[in-house]
């Protein structure tokens, strides 16, 4: 191993001692170090242009957070008197192989009993080889931590056979740049990357929704291995890419969801309702439990460009952990497949609505599975009519400002067919049920490429979309639907005036 530290040195010893003492010669942090055999040096724009070109293999980063979407909190507490150090940790974020992000669990923030580490940790590679979270099979939690762990911070114990595992996936991903291939391979058809369900604190917005606190429900039933695993192997979106892969609705189907019987007479009714011909239109399920087989994750990772070989050895090591994880839970976790999306046709792709069973599986846990699958697919419907009528450019960047627009009008549009007589004519106490499915999707993330409206937003969307269908017999052409939303907007939008962001 070559040690390089930021200020130019190339191949650092040992701390240096009496007489060894340089003042010349120190590290980054100020500490005199020895020279090995063989060392050099260079210019300091040199050292950082070697991290920003990816030549380092391995990065130790000292960290006080480290969030689930892996961004690296480790510059400032923002403690009064503290001074602010970043140093050269964003440069050697920027560009890595491996990054290892390393921290002590305090006992708590100044909010008494509130732990500094945050919980839910995106990628293995914030543990270094697994050894935080692992060490040895059966260890107990490491000693820096000082204070007790919360529930989805434990140490899960692992056998021998598990710990097997978790060291195949890490070394067949290595260098594999799993997350990218995702990336890539979603962009091509029209997708972005699912945002994985918030669980923040509750606030103003009422980000606290029924919905968010199923959620955080189910990743408290996550350990902190299982969550190195998900956030390594992005195990939660193959159920995305098989079903987007799936060329027959039997190698997908939607029955899966548990609600396949009203979800595939719903999707009829919706093409003579918007006279939309979905011949073209794939409906598919997605369901984790797909992770319980070897054959179907491999084929999933080798979809977005995997080797076969590696593929075939993620599947294996994949599908073995999943089946031993309690969390986990053989792949009914809803947080695997907490999700639906819609996609258009492109060269070689037809379009697809997914509907992922966990978040069908969390409404009927919370009392609205009368209602909630056929509310949930006349809105991705709804993007349907929306690629059809050019208001959704695949090949444009997203803007938050431009998703919320599409995600309540897709509202407007699922609320006026449940609730309009030609559609499915809910009751009474069914729309405000309807007005209860929506609001507990809405979001806080304002700045989000992927804002969808804030609770309150999304409830005004969708009590608009019932107001349009009362008492009426007619059916609004979907041009003239659109003209007609355009022209609530505003007012919808101010639902939440003081949290929303420019139309």
């Amino acid at each position: 191993m070559v040690l390089h530290t930021e200020n130019g040195m190339l191949g650092m010893g040992p701390a240096a001692v009496g007489d060894q003492i340089d003042a010349d010669l120190t590290n980054a942090g100020k500490v005199p170090v020895t020279e090995l055999p063989g060392a050099s040096d260079s210019h300091h724009a040199d050292s950082f242009a070697m991290m920003r070109g990816g030549h380092l293999d391995v990065c130790v980063l000292g960290a006080y957070q480290v969030a689930f979407n892996g961004d690296l909190a480790n510059w400032h507490t923002g403690k009064p008197g503290a001074i602010p150090a970043v140093g050269g940790a964003m440069d050697l974020a920027s560009r890595w192989a491996e990054v290892n992000p390393l921290g002590r669990q305090t006992g708590a923030t100044p909010r008494r009993g509130r732990p500094m580490s945050v919980s839910r940790i995106r990628a293995l590679s914030v543990l270094s080889a697994a050894g935080l979270a692992l060490g040895v099979a059966g260890a107990a939690a490491p000693a820096a931590s000082a204070a007790p762990a919360q529930p989805a911070q434990r140490v899960q114990k692992l056998d021998q056979d598990q710990l097997r595992r978790l060291q195949q996936i890490r070394t067949a991903l290595a260098r594999q740049g799993v997350e990218a291939k995702v990336r890539a391979y979603l962009a091509e058809r029209g997708l972005p990357m699912p945002e994985r369900p918030a669980v923040e604190e509750p606030s103003s917005c009422e980000a606290d929704t029924e919905v968010t606190r199923y959620a955080q429900q189910q990743a408290k039933r996550l350990t902190l291995t299982d969550q190195v695993v998900l956030g390594l192997s992005l195990a939660d979106m193959l159920p995305l890419v098989e079903a987007v892969q799936a060329k027959h609705a039997s190698q997908a189907p939607v029955s899966v969801t548990g609600h396949g019987k009203v979800l595939n007479s719903t999707f009829t009714q919706l093409q003579v309702f918007w006279k939309v011909d979905g011949k073209q239109i794939g409906l598919r399920g997605m369901t984790g439990e797909m992770l319980m087989n070897p054959r179907r994750v491999q084929a999933a990772y080798q979809a977005i460009g995997l080797p076969k070989e590696v593929s075939r050895v993620l599947g294996e090591a994949l599908a073995g952990y999943v089946a031993t994880s309690p969390g986990l839970d053989r792949g009914r976790n809803a947080l695997l497949t907490f999700n639906a999306m819609a996609t258009p046709a492109q060269a070689g792709t037809p379009a697809r609505i997914m509907m992922g069973k966990g978040l069908l599986q969390a409404y009927d846990a919370l009392g609205h599975g009368d209602v909630a699958p056929q509310v949930v697919l006349a809105h991705e419907f709804g993007h349907q009519v929306q690629f059809r009528l050019g208001m959704i450019d695949p090949k444009k960047a997203p803007t938050p400002q431009g998703t919320r627009k599409t995600e309540l009008h897709a509202d407007a549009q699922a609320s006026y067919f449940t609730s309009h007589r030609k559609g499915r004519a809910m009751s009474a106490a069914q729309q405000r049920e309807v007005l209860d499915v929506v609001h507990g999707i809405g979001d806080c993330n304002v700045s989000s490429q992927g804002h969808h409206g804030t609770p309150a937003q999304r409830r005004a969307a969708a009590a608009w979309g019932q107001r349009q269908a009362a008492g009426k017999t007619a059916v609004m052409p979907v041009a003239g639907f659109r003209s007609a939303f355009q022209t609530a907007l505003p007012g919808l939008l101010s639902a939440s005036a003081p949290h929303a962001i420019a139309s």
